[in-house]
């Protein structure tokens, strides 16, 4: 799950900047570098957030809606780079379902295989995100 949910994130956390640059008659460089320090902010915010959700609402509720919103951003985010404020939001929403993702995974992983093994199967779990890291590299 961890790396069927980054594929498009780590792909589009890649080429954000290149996708957002395609038309050489606008220089949108500095507008996506600022959006990208925004988004540090999202995640935290993200990250908080999610943690708070879950002992409410529980790990799959809340995944569906992270894997929702990422299938939705993959859809659209090439279609709405000319129209920067909504490619913007793509950026965000981008970072605010990586933050979600990393933030999900290890009170499931603990509660599930306990505290001693916990830590070993998220770690595991983490590798999903490092191999998508190579695989975008390909």
């Amino acid at each position: 799950m961890m790396l069927a949910g980054n594929v498009f994130g780590g792909f589009f956390s890649y080429q954000y900047k290149t996708i957002g640059n395609s038309d050489p008659t606008k220089n949108n460089d500095l507008i996506l570098s600022e959006a990208a320090s925004v988004s540090g902010i999202v995640q935290f915010i993200t990250r908080l957030s999610i943690g708070a959700l879950y002992d409410k609402v529980g790990f799959r509720f809340i995944f569906a809606i992270l894997m929702v919103v990422n299938a939705a951003n993959a859809f659209i985010c090439y279609h709405v780079r000319e129209t920067m404020w909504l490619y913007i939001i793509c950026i965000e929403l981008n970072y605010m379902v990586l933050a979600g993702i990393f933030a999900l995974f290890p009170a499931p992983a603990i509660k599930t295989f306990g505290p001693k093994h916990g830590a070993q199967v998220y770690s595991l779990v983490l590798l999903g995100g490092a191999t998508v890291s190579i695989l975008n590299l390909v």
